[in-house]
């Protein structure tokens, strides 16, 4: 639920209808309204009976056409109540008129009030949010914005057209705004009954402008109603779709026939907060696809699953990414240092240099043209960084995962993870130290700016020479004091990765057998990717609405096939690894327990459409484990991210987790030292506590023998 006490609401076209209730509605919830509108009068109506109500609200004279005057209302917003968290664009002029007979200049002015007026308005005011790190866009649309009926698109040319831009640039909007912690939504309204329908002009009949007056008196809803709803819906969902039509779904169901000729469904879909009228085909893919240890059998995989080009372009890509690991390598498992030097490698520095300022479908898409190609490279490259395949930074770790798949090949440790943990334990015990279990740290204990110790809820253990701890950066300044803000502010500030995993781990009757068949029996993972970019970005759209999407980005991972030790003979285990978003749009951070058992369910049912004997009688018990649970399980898993931090690439190397901690050391605190998946080299289990133990044996004078 977003809490609106306090927020900064600015509303265009607030002097009457929809924006004047929107703008009362938002008061009466607390927010701090900001009314603007070319009319000054009926605002300055308004205003005084939100104060009198001991509500907060000012109003300004605003022409949304001209960027001199949003540049000026923007200052005085600024200055009187201060940075917007909420642009609630609705502002709208409406002129009648067809394809045979509406007039340029009326098109003209409806997209410099509708279109452009509503671009002014967030450009007016967005550098300002994306400093502060987070606000929202809001824009008004119409229910049929895309697809209109006849006798609406015989008349009213512009201003339907001018709907269906809206709704366009809302879809840019997000696509840009998403990574900066801007939300973008688009509002759907029904029929609303306002003065406006009394004062349309053009070039239409007279007859359609007594028809549209009956229609709009008759047919129409109060806007006080819908303001209502609108506002209503929109901090109970803090960001989704906002749909107020009743029949919304339904006009474009009724509608879409009309131009498709009848051959294609409608298909409502929900990306970056935006809905948009795509037409799918009708496509189940359950092909199989596979991504081998060894290029040249990868090559061959694609050539015969695509084209020879195909093949090739794969054959360029994974050589580049292979010889960009190989040279990476000597400086992942040290403590980190100057960038790689590739001015010997001109190919693979223009790679690396494009990769590292766009997305990992961008790489992708430079080497690709088969979707199903694409989709299975992005899947494995995502659940590598959790990260949409559309967020710029990300593109280096397509050519990172790639090449060490083909360099080393994925593993699993022997008799599980909890094998490799007691194996740890037992190196450290021959090492003469002790493992001290459900002992929570509170506080490092420092003096005379040294780490002497670590204080418990039980007393204090003392440190002979060093302490090496796993703080998160966001709450170092809880457990070390007296740190310097200039280290604590910027650790503070990293992000966390976009997405955390719902994992189930689930004792089988027998082995499954995927409906693929073939290799797909025999491997240990089994990623089900959809069958097109398209549906796959709409996947991860959902996820970042936090909703647990339809076609769920799921892992199937068969551990017993690659290590026998893990289940008795005869037997099976299944580790179901679904990507999720932290925040759950229903019951948020903690409420994770509350829907577990509904999740569990939903991708047991998910699974049985790709395994052929996915039953009850099957799955003799099973574990979940939710984002809440790692927290839980250890501190360095904020807000459940399993990599510690986003490990998109200016968070990397000597960025990890910020360029004052990055070499491990605490400043300020002498013999305190860092580790943990929030360093260098980043989450997964790959050594990264290699490098920590280098630096502080060097800072000991004690030899690291290699």
């Amino acid at each position: 639920m977003y809490d609106c006490k306090g927020k900064v609401v600015v509303v265009t076209g607030a002097a009457r209808g929809i924006g004047q209730a929107v703008s009362v509605k938002f008061a009466e919830l607390g927010a701090i309204v900001v009314l603007a509108d070319i009319q000054l009068a009926p605002q300055e109506e308004t205003v005084p009976d939100l104060k009198r109500k001991g509500l907060s609200a000012y109003a300004f004279q605003c022409d949304v056409t001209s960027d001199e005057s949003v540049a000026a209302f923007a200052t005085s917003v600024l200055q009187s109540a201060g940075v917007p968290d909420i642009v609630y664009n609705n502002a709208v002029l409406v002129r009648s008129g067809g394809v045979l007979d509406a007039s340029p200049d009326n098109i003209r002015h409806e997209l410099d009030v509708n279109v452009l007026g509503y671009l002014r308005m967030a450009q007016a005011f967005l550098p300002h949010m994306i400093s502060r790190g987070e606000g929202w866009v809001v824009n008004m649309a119409l229910p049929n914005a895309f697809i209109s009926p006849p006798i609406v698109a015989n008349n009213l040319l512009g201003y339907y057209t001018t709907k269906g831009a809206e709704v366009s640039m809302s879809y840019c909007m997000a696509t840009l705004l998403r990574p900066r912690d801007i939300k973008v939504s688009v509002v759907f309204p029904d029929l609303t009954y306002t003065d406006l329908v009394y004062e349309l002009k053009g070039n239409a009949s007279d007859e359609f402008h007594r028809g549209f007056v009956n229609l709009v008196t008759t047919q129409s809803r109060s806007a006080d109603l819908l303001a209502g709803r609108i506002v209503d819906k929109l901090v109970s969902t803090e960001g989704y779709v906002v749909n107020v039509s009743d029949g919304f779904e339904e006009s474009l169901k009724a509608w879409l026939p009309y131009f498709a000729g009848g051959e294609l469904d409608s298909h409502i879909y929900k990306c970056n907060r935006v809905t948009l009228l795509t037409l799918p085909t009708r496509i189940i893919c359950l092909e199989k696809f596979t991504l081998h240890h060894d290029v040249k059998q990868t090559v061959e995989t694609i050539t015969d699953f695509s084209n020879e080009a195909e093949g090739q372009a794969y054959s360029k890509f994974a050589t580049l990414a292979t010889k960009f690991v190989g040279l990476s390598m000597p400086s992942m498992f040290v403590p980190p240092t100057t960038p790689v030097d590739l001015s010997a490698h001109p190919e693979i520095a223009q790679a690396v240099e494009f990769a590292a300022k766009n997305s990992s479908l961008e790489v992708v898409e430079q080497y690709f043209k088969n979707p199903t190609v694409q989709v299975a490279i992005l899947r494995f490259v995502t659940e590598v960084q959790l990260a949409h395949p559309k967020t710029p930074g990300t593109g280096v770790m397509a050519y990172m995962a790639i090449g060490l798949l083909h360099k080393y090949g994925l593993a699993i440790p022997q008799g599980g993870g909890s094998a490799f943990i007691a194996a740890v334990i037992h190196a450290i015990e021959a090492h003469r130290g002790k493992v001290r279990l459900n002992t929570e740290i509170i506080k490092i204990v420092a003096e005379n700016g040294r780490a002497i110790g670590a204080r418990t809820r039980a007393g204090e253990i003392h440190a002979r020479k060093a302490i090496v701890a796993q703080i998160h950066p966001h709450i170092l300044d809880r457990l070390v004091d007296g740190l310097d803000p200039e280290v604590t502010i910027p650790a503070k500030e990293t992000r966390l990765s976009e997405y955390t995993l719902f994992v189930i781990h689930a004792a089988i009757e027998s082995p499954l057998r995927f409906r693929a068949g073939g290799v797909a029996n025999k491997v240990v993972m089994n990623t089900i990717c959809p069958g097109s970019v398209e549906s796959l970005l709409k996947s991860y759209e959902e996820i970042d609405q936090g909703k647990i999407p339809e076609d769920l980005i799921i892992r199937a991972s068969i551990i017993a096939n690659a290590d026998q030790t893990r289940a008795p003979p005869g037997k099976s285990l299944l580790h179901a690894v679904v990507m999720v978003r932290a925040d759950n749009a229903e019951v948020g951070f903690y409420g994770w327990d509350a829907i577990k058992n509904e999740v569990i369910y939903k991708v047991f049912r998910y699974l049985s459409k790709y395994v052929e004997d996915l039953t009850l009688d099957q799955i003799r018990g099973y574990y979940a484990v939710t984002p809440l649970d790692y927290e839980h399980d250890t501190s360095s898993f904020q807000r459940g991210d399993i990599c510690g931090l986003s490990m998109a690439f200016d968070q990397m190397a000597g960025s990890r987790p910020t360029l004052a901690l990055a070499q491990y050391r605490v400043p300020g605190v002498n013999g305190l030292y860092l580790a943990g998946p929030f360093m260098h080299l980043g989450g997964g289990v790959w050594g990264g506590g290699r490098p920590v133990a280098m630096r502080v044996l060097e800072d000991l004078g004690i030899k690291f023998k290699l």
